[in-house]
This record gives C-alpha cells, sequence and structure tokens, in this order.
C-alpha cells in the first residue's frame, strides 16, 4: 500500500497535482482473452453519497477531473451507463494536453472509444454527443429494445449493437470489447446501477473512489453502487493498494483490488 503526502513531482509553470502523476505512472495486469481488464472510478461525498443535486459535478474539484482523465490515459474503452448518458451526457475526451502526450507515448491515438449500455435504447437521438466527431462511439442495446428507438439511434450514424436480453447481456458486452474492439482496459464512469451490474456479473477488477470533503445527505441519494444488495457472505473485498490525501483539496483518492 502507498501512501503519498509528497508535493507533485512534475516540473513546470504548471505541475500536475498528485496523484496525477502516480495515476499516469500505473501499470494493470493483462486482460482474459474473453474480456478486458476493468476499472471502476467514481467520485462520492464523505458521507458515502454518489450525487448531489441530481449530478456528481458538485462533489469533483478540477484535481478530481484530472485524476479521471489519468485514468482515461490507460483505458481502451470508457463505458457509462443510460442515466449517465441522459443527465450529464459523455465525453471520453482527454482536454489537458499534457495528459494527452502520455497516451500517444503509451502507442495510443485519439481518446478511448466511448461505450453506452441502454437496455431500453432510450436516449435522445438528438443528444449532442451523438453528432460530435471527435471520437469514436458504440451503444449497446437489448435485442427486445424497440425497433423504433433502435432505428431513431442508427439514424444517427452511431454504431448500435443489440446484445442478448437478461443475464447473458453483460457477458457478451465485455467479449464484444475484448474481441471485436480490442479492448484490453475498461473504465466504468458509472452510474451506479452499472456499477452493480458488474459487480454482480464479478467483472470489477479495481475501485478508484474519489472522497469528496462534502456532505450530501438527502433519503434516496444514491451511493456509488446501487442495484440487489449482497448476501453478507458473498460480498465483493477490496484489497487497498493506494492512499493518496490532497491537502489542496482535503480529497482523498483510494485505490482498491477486488479479492479473488
Amino acid at each position: 500500500m502507498t501512501v503519498s503526502t509528497d508535493p507533485p513531482s512534475s516540473s513546470g509553470p504548471s505541475p500536475l497535482p498528485s496523484p496525477v502523476p502516480e495515476y499516469l505512472a500505473l501499470s494493470f495486469p493483462a486482460p482474459m482473452p474473453d474480456r478486458p481488464y476493468v476499472i471502476l472510478n467514481m467520485v462520492t461525498s464523505a458521507d458515502g453519497k454518489a450525487t448531489a443535486g441530481k449530478t456528481e459535478a458538485p462533489l469533483s474539484s478540477p484535481t478530481d477531473k484530472l485524476v479521471l482523465q489519468s485514468l482515461r490515459v490507460h483505458a481502451g474503452a470508457v463505458l457509462d451507463g443510460a442515466g449517465t448518458a441522459r443527465s450529464s451526457g459523455v465525453n471520453p475526451t482527454i482536454r489537458d494536453a499534457r495528459l494527452r502526450q502520455v497516451r500517444e507515448s503509451m502507442g495510443h491515438t485519439g481518446p478511448p472509444l466511448q461505450a453506452v449500455l441502454s437496455g431500453s435504447a432510450n436516449l435522445p437521438p438528438d443528444a449532442p454527443y451523438l453528432r460530435r466527431e471527435d471520437f469514436p462511439l458504440v451503444i449497446f442495446v437489448s435485442e427486445t429494445a424497440s425497433p423504433q428507438r433502435i432505428a431513431a439511434l442508427s439514424a444517427t450514424g452511431r454504431n448500435v449493437e443489440a446484445l442478448p436480453a437478461g443475464p447473458a447481456g453483460l457477458p457478451e458486452l465485455v467479449r464484444r470489447l475484448r474481441r471485436h474492439y480490442d479492448v484490453r482496459l475498461l473504465l466504468l464512469e458509472g452510474g451506479p446501477a452499472l456499477n452493480s451490474q458488474f459487480f454482480h456479473a464479478g467483472f470489477v477488477d479495481e475501485v478508484f473512489l474519489t472522497l469528496s470533503p462534502h456532505i450530501a445527505d438527502g433519503r434516496g441519494t444514491p451511493t456509488a453502487v446501487e442495484g440487489e444488495s449482497f448476501p453478507p457472505e458473498s460480498m465483493p473485498a477490496l484489497d487497498l493498494i493506494s492512499v493518496y490525501p490532497s491537502p489542496e483539496t482535503s480529497e482523498v483518492y483510494l485505490r482498491w483490488r477486488v479479492r479473488r
């Protein structure tokens, strides 16, 4: 376990704040043949809430946004659920030029593939992110989704792929990302329902969590994972890999690996 309170290691007039340089140097295990290695990144309030005012934006600092981008540097694809896409839109680009240079030095050209999972295909076909040309995007829907909704999304020119209905859908999604799109590292960016699906399927390998120095409160406000509860004897266990407290933002950046 690494616990760091050292100042940023980058040089220059605007050094990258910790743990961004450390996260840029991360290494991950090789993926399995049938799915990518999956990491999950979320921000929550100190009392465990994933949103404040219906979005995560009030909980996230500029430093936390850089941390998210530093994880995108490693990713072959970013996956968001339909709720996140509807409320916040999706955008896998890496805004900081220094981070883009690191990604390019790793042999990656352009931003990660953006994937969206919407079983019902209930996404607005006029959403701005569907018209953008600066990143690739694929939408995964259930084969039981409305044909009219699927047609409307396909008419945007974006790739729409149908998955088997029910429990077979998620294994097929990760299989296609690995085999059809050559995704070795998949970054989950939420929301809580999507995170729950991946945990119950046993597909989450690591968890990156930013603890925000705020109390959100609110009955019914979602946490980072929202779905059917695990029985106590089968709760996924996490091994702590690193902790980076930030004196500047009072945030804490945590990394866990799921115990197998």
